[in-house]
């Protein structure tokens, strides 16, 4: 996303990351009949606004409310596919929207999450009050998607890591049915 150098905007332009998929035999759910996705026990379903379903991580020792997950499948309830040039110009015009408005993400780094490919788009917290969010915006088999993962600071980093584990690999496993 070299991109960001040309419009002079002040985020970190983060290294590649790449996260292998492990088997995943969790419990599928389907999503307008479109695609499916793997979710572990941990994500406790917590709510939903529009396209927009809402979990929160549960460490087995009670639900943590300070880690939560989801994802935005808006263009998958549509229908609407794109082409991966399409999906990345999409993109584009999202940071130049951002920058336009003075809200650009702290960094932006480029993800593979199994075989799908996409960004990390990562908004630090200005205060302890609020939670840091990673938005990972996919392209998965011709659908966007957006995942977050949204956490406070004070957090416990074990129970931090377990829960991003878990989401990665829940990311890592859609399957687009149609």
């Amino acid at each position: 996303i070299e991109y960001l150098s040309h419009i002079n905007a002040d985020t970190e332009l983060g290294e590649k990351i790449v996260i292998e998929a492990t088997e995943n035999t969790n419990e599928r759910k389907e999503l307008y009949d479109r695609i499916t996705i793997a979710l572990p026990e941990s994500l406790v379903y917590t709510s939903s606004d529009l396209k927009v379903d809402s979990y929160s991580y549960n460490n087995n020792n009670g639900t943590d409310k300070f880690v939560g997950f989801g994802y935005n499948c808006n263009y998958v309830h549509t229908g609407r596919t794109c082409s991966e040039i399409e999906f990345t110009q999409e993109i584009k015009k999202s940071v130049d929207l951002w920058n336009s408005m003075n809200a650009l993400p702290t960094r932006i780094s480029e993800v593979q999450i199994g075989k799908y490919n996409g960004y990390e788009i990562y908004r630090e917290s200005p205060s302890d009050s609020r939670s840091h969010v990673k938005n990972y915006i996919m392209w998965v088999d011709g659908y966007q998607i957006e995942f977050f993962i949204s956490y406070f600071n004070n957090v416990n980093p074990d129970i931090l890591e377990a829960a991003y584990n878990d989401a990665m690999q829940a990311i890592a496993s859609v399957e687009k049915i149609k």
